[in-house]
C-alpha cells in the first residue's frame, strides 16, 4: 500500500521549490515506491547474510565476501540512480524549451545551480537511507563473521597443541572507538556519495543538455577510479589473489565509496586486525577527498555553464557591477 504523497514544504530557493513541486506533480508516489523497493532489496540482502551465518558448514569469510559484494552492488545502484537524477534536472529544461523562460525570471545562476543540485539529491534520498541502513546492519555481521573465521582457524591450527601451549591465550576484543568510526562511515558515506554523483549528473546535464548523454558522461567520470583500480588489480594479481589482497590496495578505497574501509573497521580487535585499523584510518581521507572534489568541481562547472547559457550572476555582484558602472 502506497501512502498519499506529502506536498513539498515551502523553501527559500525558488528553483528548489520548482523542482520539488515538479516531482510532486509528475510522480507523486514514485519516490515512495522507490524507497519501498530499496528497502525490499536491502532486506533481501540482509536475509541472505543471516541465512549464511548460522550454517555450520559456512566459514565466516564467505559471509564477509557475500556482504562486500552485496554492498558494492547496492552502492553502485544508488550511484547510478543519483547520476540519472542529476542528469535530468537541467536537460529537462532544454528539451522542454523552458530554459530561456527560467533565466528571464532573473534568478541568479548560483540559485539555479544549488536548487537543481539539491532537488536531485532529494530525489534519491530514500535510496541513501536504505543504503545507510543496510551498511549499519552489516557492521555487526562483519564483526561476527570475522570472529567466526578467527575462531575456526585458531581451533584448526592450534587445537591439537593445547596441552603443550596452555599459557597461550587467544582473545577477541572489542574497541568502542573503532566500531563507532565504522558506524559513522556507514551512515555518512552513502549521502556524501549521492551528493557527489548528483552534482556530476547536474554538471554533465548542463554541458550536454541531454539526459541520456549526461548520465553516460557523469557515470564515466565517477566510475573511472573503479575501472582503474580493477584494471590494476587484475594486472597485479591476475585474478588469483584472495579478496583481502584487493582491499589492501590504496586505490580501492576510492573505488568502493569506503565499503572496504567500513568492513575493516567493523572487525573485532584480535592479533591480525590491529594493523588493519591503521590501514583503514590512513586511507579514510582518500574517498572523502575524492567525493568532495567531485562535488566542488561539478558545482563550479554547473555554475559556469548556467552563466554561459544566459543565467544572471549573483544579485549582489550584479548590483555592485551596476553601481560601479554608474
Amino acid at each position: 500500500m502506497i501512502l498519499p504523497a506529502i506536498r513539498p514544504p515551502r523553501v527559500e530557493n525558488p528553483i528548489l521549490w520548482q523542482e520539488l513541486t515538479h516531482q510532486h506533480r509528475a510522480a507523486p508516489t514514485a519516490q515512495q515506491r522507490e524507497f519501498l523497493l530499496a528497502l525490499v532489496l536491502a532486506t533481501a540482502l540482509v536475509g541472505g547474510a543471516l541465512l549464511l551465518l548460522p550454517n555450520n558448514r559456512t566459514l565466516g569469510y564467505i559471509v564477509t565476501q557475500y556482504g562486500l559484494v552485496a554492498l558494492w552492488a547496492f552502492t553502485a545502484t544508488v550511484m547510478i540512480r543519483a547520476v540519472v537524477a542529476g542528469a535530468n534536472v537541467i536537460s529537462r529544461e532544454h528539451v522542454g524549451r523552458t530554459w530561456d523562460a527560467l533565466v528571464l525570471t532573473g534568478v541568479s545562476a548560483r540559485r539555479i545551480m544549488i536548487g537543481k543540485w539539491l532537488a536531485a539529491v532529494r530525489r534519491v534520498w530514500g535510496w541513501g537511507v536504505a543504503l545507510a541502513c543496510l551498511r549499519m546492519v552489516f557492521v555487526p555481521i562483519f564483526f561476527f563473521s570475522t570472529t567466526q573465521s578467527y575462531a575456526y582457524y585458531t581451533w584448526r591450527r592450534m587445537g591439537s597443541y593445547q596441552n603443550q601451549y596452555d599459557d597461550v591465550v587467544y582473545t577477541i576484543g572489542f574497541s568502542p572507538g573503532i566500531t563507532f568510526t565504522a558506524v559513522i562511515v556507514a551512515l555518512l558515506m552513502p549521502f556524501i556519495e549521492i551528493a557527489a554523483c548528483a552534482a556530476l549528473g547536474v554538471a554533465a546535464s548542463g554541458i550536454t543538455q541531454r539526459g541520456a548523454s549526461a548520465a553516460v558522461l557523469a557515470g564515466i567520470v565517477r566510475f573511472v577510479p573503479t575501472i582503474l583500480t580493477l584494471h590494476s588489480g587484475f594486472v597485479r594479481y591476475e585474478s588469483s589473489a584472495p579478496y583481502w589482497r584487493w582491499l589492501r590496495m590504496p586505490t580501492f578505497s576510492l573505488a568502493d565509496a569506503g565499503t572496504g574501509l567500513m568492513m575493516r573497521l567493523s572487525m573485532p580487535e584480535i592479533s591480525w586486525t590491529r594493523s588493519t585499523y591503521g590501514w583503514a584510518f590512513s586511507n579514510l581521507g582518500a574517498p572523502l577527498l575524492l567525493l568532495f572534489t567531485f562535488t566542488a568541481l561539478a558545482l563550479v562547472v554547473t555554475l559556469l555553464m548556467a552563466r554561459r547559457q544566459g543565467a544572471l550572476p549573483h544579485p549582489k555582484a550584479l548590483k555592485l557591477l551596476s553601481q560601479s558602472s554608474a
